[in-house]
């Protein structure tokens, strides 16, 4: 399915078949002219309108469409044989009574198997990617675990050091600008980004590199004692899937908040913690659905004040609501006026 159409259907295709057996197929023939005009109707309620020739005929028919069956809310009995199915119900993404008929469904499944090639359209050629580095020369790290999955690397420039996430064992590995091992802290999670703020260094963990709907995330404290890093405490427990952590000062009371996108998989978010006077975090939701990669802080309009920028996957375009200052209090905003923006960068 193209990315930019998809919305996280994570569904095994064992599950995606068996909602397809089970609805059976009709043998009535199928007005073409109808059927499409049933695609566009319907589909443009989540996506922009696919055409046909998107995807090959197989594809159409084995893939995509028994999946579309179990969104519109054709196979509810699919959903309940994920072994993530209270998490899908709560997400409030899939639909228990159908939002189609049969019937309907199957005519939109006789149009893209009509209309769609039986082969995939060639994909324009593109130059190879090469290894020729001009202005860099490649040299491998003197650092190696022997079975491991690298979900983060993070260069500081000030210490001379190198951050790396072993995303399988757990750790967060710090080594030198020649690649040799400093040192090693197990966090009990997978580190998919590091940044250092105020003295004190805040480790976001994606909970799962695999997309899930189980919230296993984490934002966790870390500190550098005695010449080592040690994990002071978790700030932000079962948090769905995030991905970046930033940080300001959105409403001007000198405490520093913090702005998490979580990316999630079904279900996730991107909101900003306000910091309270006793140090708890309260959170309150810009975005609330999932897609998020990241946030820029930044003064883009010139105001004197922070405004934000996020990076997401398809999907997610748009204007959102953000936090403005009024009188030195945050207040909720929609779209892009007065003392913030938040703008989606689709990639």
């Amino acid at each position: 399915m193209p990315v930019r159409l998809q919305r996280r259907i994570t569904l095994p295709a064992a599950l995606a078949c068996l909602g397809w057996f089970a609805l059976g197929q009709t043998a009535e023939p199928v007005d073409l002219a109808r059927a499409e005009a049933l695609a566009r109707q319907y589909c443009i309620t989540c996506h922009l309108f696919p055409e046909p020739d998107l995807l090959d005929k197989k594809t159409w028919t084995s893939q995509v469409m028994p999946r579309m069956a179990i969104r519109m809310g054709l196979s509810p009995e699919s959903v309940n044989q994920h072994p993530e199915a209270d998490a899908l119900w709560k997400s409030g993404r899939f639909l228990r009574e159908p939002l189609i008929t049969k019937a309907d469904y199957f005519a939109i499944v006789e149009y893209y198997k009509a209309k769609a090639p039986e082969e995939a359209v060639a994909q324009k050629p593109v130059a190879p990617i090469g290894l020729d580095f001009r202005q860099f020369t490649a040299r491998p790290s003197r650092f190696r675990r022997s079975v491991g999955a690298v979900n983060m690397v993070r260069i500081d420039e000030a210490r001379r050091r190198i951050y790396h996430s072993d995303g399988i064992n757990k750790f967060l590995d710090v080594l030198d600008s020649d690649g040799n091992w400093v040192e090693s802290l197990q966090v009990g999670n997978v580190p998919v980004a590091f940044a250092e703020n105020g003295g004190d260094f805040f480790l976001t963990m994606i909970g799962t590199f695999t997309p899930s709907d189980i919230p296993r995330g984490e934002l966790a404290l870390l500190r550098h004692e005695n010449g080592a890093f040690v994990l002071k405490k978790t700030v932000l427990p079962k948090i769905p899937r995030p991905t970046h952590t930033n940080f300001a000062d959105l409403n001007g009371d000198g405490r520093t908040d913090l702005i998490v996108s979580m990316y999630g998989n079904n279900i996730g978010r991107l909101s900003w913690f306000e910091k309270k006077e006793n140090g708890d975090y309260a959170e309150n939701i810009l975005l609330p659905r999932s897609g998020t990669l990241s946030t820029a802080v930044h003064d883009f309009n010139g105001d004197g004040h922070p405004d934000h920028r996020r990076a997401g996957r398809a999907g997610g375009g748009g204007n959102v609501p953000v936090p403005q200052r009024r009188q030195g209090r945050v207040h909720p905003a929609n779209g892009v006026s007065g003392a913030s923006a938040l703008w989606a960068l689709v990639v």
